[in-house]
Order: structure tokens, then sequence, then C-alpha cells
């Protein structure tokens, strides 16, 4: 099955080279993970790595998710950030989202 829909693909992303206003975004979470064939010249023309978030990047995501919970009342904003995020370290922002969700 993945070698057809590998294949599948290959062909599709090949008959797009030759039309003209196409930009075609892939995500991954493994690099590693990509079909070789799917980076050689003339598919993939450039790669894109973003990390995962630092300390500063992770307590931007939590506020962003605690502020709309602090201004309804359902937190009162006395919360150790910092624990936080030294807690959090590895995490996604996803994952950040999540627990403030949880919370």
């Amino acid at each position: 099955m993945h070698d057809n829909v590998t294949a599948q693909l290959l062909a599709e992303i090949d008959g797009m080279i030759y039309l003209d206003n196409i930009l075609l975004i892939d995500a991954q979470n493994i690099l590693e993970a990509i079909d070789p064939a799917l980076l050689r010249p003339g598919r993939m023309k450039k790669v894109i790595k973003i990390d995962l978030p630092d300390a500063a990047a992770r307590s931007a995501i939590f506020y962003i998710h605690i502020k709309a919970l602090i201004r309804n009342g359902a937190l009162n904003g006395d919360i150790d950030i910092n624990h936080i995020i030294r807690r959090t370290e590895g995490m996604t922002g996803a994952h950040v989202e999540q627990i403030v969700r949880l919370a």
C-alpha cells in the first residue's frame, strides 16, 4: 500500500513540474521518514526544518492560549509560567495548547 501511495504521489508531483503558479507544501514530523525519491532535485526545491519551540516560544504559546481563560475568570493569572516552561521542554506547540485546554 505504502509503495502504491508513494508512486502515485511521485507521479502527481512530476506532472506538476510543467504547471505555472503551483506551490507544493509538504509537512512531515520525521524528515528521515520521507522517501528519498521525493527529495530529489526537480521535486522538492527546498526543505525548511522547523525545530521544536524553545522556552521563549513555549512561553508565548502558553500566553496565547491562557489569555482568554484569564480574561473570562477561568484562571486568576497567578501562574508559575517558568515552572511550566521548564516542564515542557521538547514539546510541540500543540502539546502546549493541549496542556492549557486540560487545565
